[in-house]
């Protein structure tokens, strides 16, 4: 598949003059077609108006590939509906803007391509949550490049794995085959499951599902990994392998598909188990596994055996039942047992 976007290059913003703007320094990718940048850190100002509203303005926003970049421009939103509950403030637009020039001293101000752009539909999601800004946008530029480009803002890290994946229906499972998965964890606590161009495959036939991607995956730390799992329905979207007719991907029109995914994650080890049930289109469950768990250190539930401390002396074990000689101060990150319960540094 042809990569069409490597990095993205955004600039700090300039502070607005209004007393109730707040600016927030997030992590930034930008995806088109299935394929993400790093993280790269943008800056976003965000001012709130007396109706409820806000403007939301991110500044020099860029486009770039290794060889040579195209200067994009800022996206400004106003009207920005604004909503608090439950301790954050939920951010949501749709509507129509003409990207206007940036402000870069390098950049002559007729290369910003954004006010050749016209009228360019944008759809914008995101929440405040404490110091950290959230935020999903959408920038459609079907007409122009034929393709939507969405931009994350408060992702913490990508990772991407190659992993052997194997289809089990009805009992029969395929051979591995290694594809690559995408796991992008945000400043939430949660993160985003990619699995691009998923089809069923038996060794003579293949069948096009689609893009799997999983929103608001639970991500929980147990020390020496971090373990992922969610519950929802999704809409399964067109894959993007060129050699597939868009026609062929069976996933959209499939609707709304119930899953439930459960797995394991590591630096360079990742295993996941999805259960996606197609009870009401094809009357089975289908079972997608990602990698093994092999590998993964067991956590076990409880330590037994051990010695309670005498006096007031602090008595520090790790997971594996080792005990630590130096105080908790001193101790990497993670989860110990100390004087027979579990802490987490």
């Amino acid at each position: 598949m042809k990569k069409i976007l490597l990095t993205l290059a955004a600039a700090f913003m300039l502070a607005a003059p209004a007393a109730m703007a707040q600016n927030y320094a997030e992590n930034l990718v930008v995806s088109i077609n299935g394929e993400s940048t790093d993280p790269v850190p943008a800056s976003i100002d965000v001012q709130k108006k007396e109706n409820g509203t806000c403007t939301f303005m991110l500044k020099n926003f860029m486009l770039a590939d290794s060889e040579s970049s195209i200067p994009v421009g800022t996206i400004v939103l106003e009207g920005v509906r604004m909503t608090e509950a439950d301790g954050q403030t939920t951010l949501e637009t749709t509507q129509t803007i003409r990207i206007q020039a940036g402000d870069l001293a390098d950049v002559p101000t007729d290369d910003w391509m954004g006010p050749n752009l016209g009228d360019v539909p944008i759809v914008m999601s995101g929440k405040i949550v404490g110091d950290n800004l959230l935020a999903n946008i959408d920038i459609d530029m079907s007409e122009l490049l034929n393709q939507i480009i969405n931009v994350k803002v408060g992702v913490k890290e990508v990772r991407n794995y190659t992993e052997p994946l194997v289809v089990t229906i009805n009992e029969m499972s395929t051979e591995p085959q290694d594809v690559p998965v995408q796991v992008m964890t945000l400043v939430d606590g949660t993160c985003i499951f990619r699995l691009n161009n998923f089809s069923l495959s038996d060794g003579e036939s293949s069948i096009p599902v689609g893009n799997i991607v999983v929103e608001n995956v639970n991500v929980e730390n147990k020390g020496q990994y971090d373990a992922i799992s969610t519950s929802q329905s999704i809409l399964i979207t067109a894959g993007t392998d060129e050699n597939v007719p868009a026609d062929d991907w069976m996933g959209p029109g499939l609707g709304e598909v119930p899953l439930v995914l459960n797995g394991k994650m590591m630096a360079d080890n990742l295993f996941v188990n999805i259960d996606i049930d197609m009870s009401a289109t094809l009357e089975q469950i289908i079972n997608v596994k990602l990698g093994t768990d092999e590998g993964f250190p067991e956590i076990p539930e409880g330590i037994e055996h051990i010695d309670a401390a005498q006096g007031n002396a602090t008595v520090i074990y790790d997971l594996n039942g080792v005990r630590q000689m130096q105080p908790l101060s001193r101790l990497a990150k993670g989860v110990y047992v100390v004087n027979g319960r579990k802490v987490v540094k």
